[in-house]
């Protein structure tokens, strides 16, 4: 006797009868395999058990008034003496109520042909997994052993095999006009065929059986060029590389002329990358590229006039400016490498004995009292510094420096006139109101040395589905279930699936 086991989601269900499933096969089942429901499909009826109930309720989410998910599938395995003959899923379609009131649930069991169509029907090239086992630095070296020595998986060094990983092909995308040699930085990454239709295979959880797809050279050496823009290599996207901080504070009390603070602006809106440190002030370079950086900052100064009886006013202004420096990744010392124009404040009016004169952010004041180029109002600094080559690794922060050494700058007003006018040292202080640091990215490449994620090199928007059957399409592969092996097909040409051999069936009787 044939014993028949039905297991769902692991739990063995108990059959009343026999399922007796017959399997049968249509040409089109095989040169056409997406467009076959399953290698077989059957409605079923199951009796209640409590095994049944237990897994149907967790499944299907089966209300209290018999409603139900009709999306929703089971794994489901199907054995004949121990044999696994069908491996697939089962659909729930209704709950039926028998007139002895017994409950029967209703299925459909699909094998595992559909199974694997349906995993990867809505699947797309980028979401192919692991992909960044491939991951490599872009050098020049690298890219030229691509062509037939070495290629990187897991961050070593494997040999070349047609079919398996990565090629930089010698691919003309318009760089230049020279058809005799190519620039090692316009070689970009493609990937081979095969490694893409292996891995949708592995990921749905299944394998194949070719004699043609594991041997033909032409099926092996095939290749998805790039087709992105080269921005689109690079290994992380522009929100990864800008930031944007506000609220600047001096880092150190500025006190007398020709001292300089480093400026933190310590408040985030923007830092996806989290590279820009907002207790030190200290932005970080995570990817090579050229970028802009934009700064502003207003301030006020504090002035208190020392040992004055009488009011004072100044004859001299506080001049202070601003700069980008940078920690080079090459070389390891802070350079100023962009300053701002000088930056005029100075007290207006007289100032009476033990006051303090905090100048206005925006005073009624001529052009003649407050100059400079990048200052758009009194007190107001601007810096912007516009396509800078930055590498990985380098630190920019931002740096107050007041020029001049500030001191005697009050004169006593009654005896102005007097040549020996008596003159008051004094106390300053300068204070950060408010501003922006901030950068964009601007021409990203790919730089010498990065990191190529070559998941970025997939090409988008195609479905897994698409790309397996233009396979079989373009080298007209048949499709069909390997008998002796779970979850695998056998693929081969047409002429390979036919064979020559004549059998003479006039002799047979029905």
């Amino acid at each position: 006797m044939v014993r028949e086991q039905l297991i769902i989601e692991g739990v063995n269900i108990p059959l009343a009868k026999a399922l007796n499933p017959s399997i049968t096969k249509s040409i089109n089942d095989i040169s056409e395999p997406q467009k076959k429901k399953s290698d077989f499909s059957k409605t079923i009826t199951l009796p209640n058990s409590k095994e049944l109930s237990k897994v149907f309720a967790f499944v299907f989410e089966i209300n209290n008034d018999g409603t139900f998910n009709v999306n929703k599938k089971a794994d489901a395995l199907y054995l004949m003496d121990s044999q696994i003959i069908l491996k697939g899923f089962l659909q729930l379609k209704s709950i039926n109520i028998t007139d002895t009131n017994d409950i029967e649930y209703s299925c459909v069991l699909f094998g595992e042909t559909a199974n694997f169509f349906t995993k990867i029907k809505s699947l797309e090239l980028t979401d192919i997994k692991d992909l960044s086992d491939f991951n490599h630095f872009n050098e020049g070296g690298v890219k030229i052993d691509s062509w037939e020595t070495q290629i990187k998986y897991l961050g070593n060094n494997i040999p070349y095999k047609d079919g398996r990983g990565y090629v930089y092909p010698l691919i003309n995308y318009g760089y230049d006009n020279s058809l005799d040699h190519y620039d090692i930085t316009d070689l970009k990454p493609s990937f081979f065929v095969k490694e893409l239709f292996d891995r949708i295979f592995k990921d749905a959880g299944f394998t194949y059986t070719s004699s043609f797809l594991n041997s033909n050279t032409r099926f092996k050496k095939a290749i998805i060029p790039f087709v992105g823009s080269d921005s689109s290599l690079v290994s992380s996207s522009t929100t990864q590389r800008i930031f944007n901080a506000i609220e600047p504070h001096l880092v150190t009390p500025i006190t007398a002329g020709g001292q300089s603070s480093l400026i933190k602006y310590i408040h985030e809106l923007v830092d996806v990358g989290n590279n820009y440190d907002p207790i030190s002030g200290d932005w970080l370079v995570a990817y090579s590229g050229n970028y802009n950086l934009d700064l502003s900052l207003k301030l006020t100064v504090e002035f208190t006039p020392i040992g004055n009886s009488l009011p004072v006013f100044a004859n001299t202004n506080t001049r202070v400016m601003v700069m980008f420096e940078k920690y080079g990744s090459i070389g390891g010392s802070w350079t100023p490498f962009w300053y701002s124009t000088y930056l005029d404040v100075k007290p207006v009016g007289s100032i009476n004995s033990g006051d303090t004169y905090i100048t206005e952010l925006n005073p009624s004041l001529n052009s003649q009292e407050y100059s400079g180029v990048n200052s758009i109002s009194p007190n107001t600094v601007n810096l912007s510094a516009q396509n800078i080559l930055l590498v990985a690794g380098d630190i920019i922060r931002v740096k107050l420096i007041v020029v001049n050494d500030m001191s005697q700058i009050f004169s006593d007003v009654a005896i102005f006139e007097d040549v020996n006018g008596v003159k008051y040292n004094h106390t300053v202080k300068i204070n950060t109101i408010e501003g922006h640091f901030k950068n964009s990215a601007r021409n990203i490449t790919h730089s010498y040395g990065e990191l190529i994620e070559m998941e970025l090199a997939v090409p988008k928007k195609i479905k897994q589905l698409d790309f397996v059957l233009s396979i079989f399409k373009m080298f007209n592969l048949f499709v069909y279930k390997n008998p002796n092996k779970l979850n695998d097909f056998f693929i081969e040409p047409r002429d390979d699936f036919y064979n020559s051999e004549v059998v003479d069936w006039s002799e047979k009787l029905d």
